[in-house]
């Protein structure tokens, strides 16, 4: 006699990811596009609008050199790319550039332009570069509407800006719509397992989305513990 095994899928209950927020302070309101169901715990995202791209140098960097020409690729990632000098030398230095999450993407050489997900020239100074001296390159995205959707490959792109944790469940809504819910922003400490994180098209890019999130949830003063 065959036997027939079903699995049973529990819903994400309302705020059960969340450990401790900070009163009202944790927490906004935002407007999502109507649909069959968004669980709770979803991370949420608006669509990008303009971008902007700064710099700055470490305070206490040895080498007084700039960093110009800066700008940046339509598809660069959100957050703090670093710009560390990995090997100095009289009249210039090599630098390594890494990602928001801390990745290598190329090496920048002084008074060379770096061409990579952002775009600089590194200027010699008065006095020399030395290991270590750093400069930070921050990435932003203006959101480009008050509409939410559900957070994605978008992230990895440059095409969404992260929200936030959707606190409760939403669903239904008559055509157009919009639904009205709570969502988790800022200073607060959450479950990491009990997150409806998205899934990308192969492991590796589900992996990626998940880093994205997280550091731009941590970066609002979300800390997410392993329970």
């Amino acid at each position: 006699m065959a036997v027939e095994t079903y699995r049973i899928s529990e819903r994400r209950k309302d705020a059960e990811f969340i450990l401790h927020a900070v009163g009202d302070r944790s927490y906004g309101n935002v407007k999502v596009a109507p649909v069959t169901y968004y669980e709770a715990s979803t991370p949420l995202a608006f669509p990008a609008g303009a971008q902007s791209v700064a710099s700055v140098a470490k305070a206490g960097n040895v080498g007084n050199g700039a960093l110009g020409a800066l700008t940046a690729d339509a598809s660069a990632k959100a957050g703090a790319y670093t710009v560390i000098c990995i090997e100095p030398a009289a009249n210039g230095g090599t630098f390594e550039v890494s990602s928001p999450a801390g990745v290598p993407v190329g090496i920048a050489q002084v008074g060379a332009a770096f061409d990579g997900p952002v775009n600089f020239t590194i200027a010699d100074g008065a006095t020399d570069f030395a290991a270590g001296d750093t400069f930070t390159v921050t990435v932003s995205y203006a959101a480009a509407g008050t509409t939410a959707v559900p957070a994605g490959a978008g992230l990895l792109t440059g095409a969404q800006v992260f929200a936030g944790f959707l606190v409760g469940e939403v669903g239904g809504g008559a055509p157009g719509e919009k639904l009205i819910g709570a969502l988790l922003i800022r200073e607060a400490e959450v479950a990491e397992s009990r997150i409806a994180f998205p899934e990308g098209v192969d492991a590796n890019q589900t992996a990626a989305i998940h880093a994205v999130i997280v550091a731009a949830a941590e970066a609002r003063g979300i800390i997410f513990r392993t329970r």
